[in-house]
């Protein structure tokens, strides 16, 4: 007895095969769509934190700032150091010690830096507190917006040392920042609300 086995596809099983296809293939793509979708929307905000971030902190500490005779403020254009008021044990103050927070740009680590110490850390020239503000920086300008009383006129300057210890009217931040979305020219300005005196 001959058995007649067969030996490949019917063409009913192919046509539900090639039917199959796209409706699989549709599947996948929409998925693999759906997760870069979700990618893009989970980085987007990223940079644009980062940045709310630096603004919130430097906001904040030009906000804490006084004119103090021991403790000037000093810049040029890669870093800047304030008197303000800064966290520290009881006996120093607690909540409102005085102290000195200093901005600077380190080219090679392409980052802009934040130190912070009390007042005994100042005096006693210890290090303080270091923390990163920001990275992917490439190139880092500061500027101090100011009253010229001899001209008559606002302007800005690349450095500021005020011999009677006056504060800027603001601080402008200028910098290029390598983020994930790519490398963007950012300027941030913060307003000194004691600044002129």
């Amino acid at each position: 007895m001959i058995l007649n086995r067969r030996k490949g596809f019917s063409l009913m099983e192919l046509l539900v095969v090639v039917a199959l296809l796209p409706i699989v293939a549709i599947a996948i793509y929409s998925n693999f769509r759906s997760a870069v979708n979700i990618w893009k929307q989970a980085t987007v905000g990223v940079d644009e934190e980062d940045l709310s971030i630096l603004s919130a902190k430097v906001k904040h500490d030009f906000s804490n700032t006084f004119k103090c005779s021991t403790i000037t403020f000093k810049g040029d254009e890669k870093s800047l150091s304030m008197a303000v008021f800064v966290k520290s044990d009881p006996a120093l103050g607690g909540d409102r010690a005085i102290g000195q927070i200093r901005y600077a740009y380190d080219p090679d680590k392409k980052m802009i830096l934040r130190t912070e110490k009390n007042v005994n850390e100042l005096f006693k020239e210890k290090t303080g507190r270091s923390s990163l503000l920001l990275a992917g920086i490439t190139q880092f300008h500061i500027r101090y917006f100011l009253l010229n009383m001899e001209y008559k006129k606002y302007e800005w300057r690349e450095d500021w040392t005020d011999g009677k210890g006056a504060l800027p009217l603001a601080v402008r931040f200028q910098f290029d920042y390598k983020g994930r979305q790519g490398t963007k020219t950012v300027s941030k300005t913060f307003v000194v609300p004691v600044g002129g005196a």
